[in-house]
């Protein structure tokens, strides 16, 4: 197992949330991996001017076309979302890819957020999500958006509702609000603005797209862009991966160095203006972890 901080890390049953996902693991790994879709498809119905402007996050709310930074790292990949912040300043939304199938997500601070998803395929048509946040239990990492006057942004919470397990095989941690149901959406919550899907939770905002494009989408109908940097890099690394082992047997130096994975982690920091965006994530979390992490290689 890669050693990364949310799977090497203390925790309880609490700390995890499983999800059935009815479509192909990529399409759905990807939507971890494009962190521009946040500031339209879960908040994109929410007035950033009205938001606590003291949280670095908010600007994911306020600039929803951020510079996608990415690169090549011995673990697979890495992106930062950049954009201006507090005078003088800028944000970074960092996140990574890990082979095969994980991702460290973007769940708060940098120091705070020991996160993982794995997006573990069961079928071709099919994929179970691991959820992993070591701070869930303890109340810690991901606070959530909050209005000026402390107000709690509504709709974007995690639970889920499951449908009971049952023996077949693809039987467990089935959401109740599916397909069949359109995701449970609220027109009238919709259309009087408070939620620009009419879907609550992100993690169903996320099912609802991910799933109706069906089980394989046909990439041949895309038309790739600026924002989907982090997309298109970690598709040619796994299908560089992938001819290198058809061609010579060898896998990634990932596999006989788990230890890399130590070097990952998602989550927002503040630098100066014009900070390099590694040097920023290095300072941190040597800040963090008490030594630079060496997991870049030049792209």
């Amino acid at each position: 197992m890669p050693e990364i901080e949310a799977i090497m890390g203390e925790g309880d049953d609490r700390n995890i949330a499983l999800t059935h996902r009815d479509c192909n693991y990529m399409q759905a790994l990807e939507g971890d991996i494009d962190t521009s879709h946040l500031g339209f498809l879960h908040v994109g119905g929410i007035d950033g001017e009205k938001l606590d402007l003291s949280d670095p996050e908010v600007f994911t709310v306020t600039e929803k076309a951020p510079k996608i930074n990415v690169t090549v790292t011995n673990y697979g990949t890495m992106y930062s979302a950049q954009r201006n912040a507090f005078e003088g300043t800028e944000h970074h939304r960092f996140a990574s890819y890990l082979f095969p199938f994980w991702v460290t997500y973007p769940g708060g601070e940098l120091e705070n957020a020991v996160t993982a998803n794995a997006w573990v395929p069961i079928d071709d048509d099919s994929t179970m999500i691991f959820n992993i946040d070591l701070r869930r239990a303890s109340g810690g990492g991901k606070k959530g958006f909050k209005y000026k006057d402390g107000t709690p942004v509504e709709g974007l919470a995690r639970p889920l509702e499951y449908l009971p397990n049952t023996t077949d095989w693809k039987g467990r941690w089935r959401p109740v609000k599916d397909r069949s149901n359109d995701y449970g959406i609220d027109r009238e919550w919709q259309r009087n603005g408070d939620s620009y899907t009419g879907v609550v939770g992100v993690p169903m905002q996320d099912q609802m797209i991910q799933e109706s494009m069906g089980h394989i989408v046909d990439r041949e109908m895309e038309h790739l862009a600026a924002s989907d940097r982090m997309v298109i890099l970690t598709r040619r690394v796994m299908l560089d991966a992938a001819k290198e082992y058809a061609a010579t047997g060898k896998l990634p130096d990932f596999v006989d160095h788990p230890e890399y994975a130590r070097d990952a982690r998602g989550g927002d920091i503040v630098v100066p203006y014009g900070t390099d965006w590694l040097d920023g994530y290095e300072e941190k979390m040597a800040e963090v972890k008490g030594y630079k992490p060496k997991m870049a290689a030049a792209e």
